[in-house]
């Protein structure tokens, strides 16, 4: 994150996602920009990236938002990803 302003920015969007239902976490990711799903087979997983990666040693990690791959019939998961990497 470039500048504080930034950080509180991120920390809001993230929040109003927390807060409409939606598990976000950082994760290690393999590649793949803002927008990319990954399918973890054996945690029966989506993890979709909200955010660009980051450097940490020799791998990369990137805010995610984690869906369950059997989602129940009553719930929806939809998520708008902007052109401006805005998430909401």
């Amino acid at each position: 994150m470039k500048s504080s302003t930034t950080a509180v920015q991120w920390k809001i969007k993230l929040q109003k996602l927390q807060d409409a239902g939606y598990t976000v976490e950082y994760n290690w990711v393999k590649g793949g920009g803002i927008g990319h799903m990954f399918y973890l087979q054996r945690k029966r997983i989506y993890r979709l990236q909200i955010s660009a990666t980051e450097l940490r040693g020799k791998y990369h990690m990137a805010w995610c938002v984690v869906i369950p791959a059997i989602v129940p019939a009553t719930k929806k998961h939809t998520i708008f990803i902007l052109n401006n990497n805005e998430v909401f």
